[in-house]
């Protein structure tokens, strides 16, 4: 499902949103919250790259660059990162 632009920024607000309270309770919804905001990033990335599969360099690029416009996302292990797919 391809997002709009505009409907893009509420999920990231609310995955770090759902970051920031899973400090204090892990709770099931909030992983949730920052597993949709993770595919909303790693969408945004392959539209970037022009490409329909989450690789190669022109991928690697935005997707480094997403991750560090969102800072708490560089606090995920990539390996975490690539598991939410």
């Amino acid at each position: 499902m391809k997002m709009r632009e505009d409907d893009r920024y509420p999920v990231s607000r609310q995955g770090t949103a759902a970051w920031k309270g899973l400090k204090t309770c892990k709770s099931y919804t909030d992983w949730l919250l920052v597993g949709e905001a993770l595919q909303v990033g790693r969408e945004w990335a392959m539209n970037q790259a022009s490409t329909n599969k989450p690789e190669g360099k022109a991928y690697n690029m935005y997707s480094v660059s997403g991750c560090s416009a969102t800072s708490w996302t560089t606090r995920i292990a990539a390996t975490g990162r690539n598991f939410s797919k």
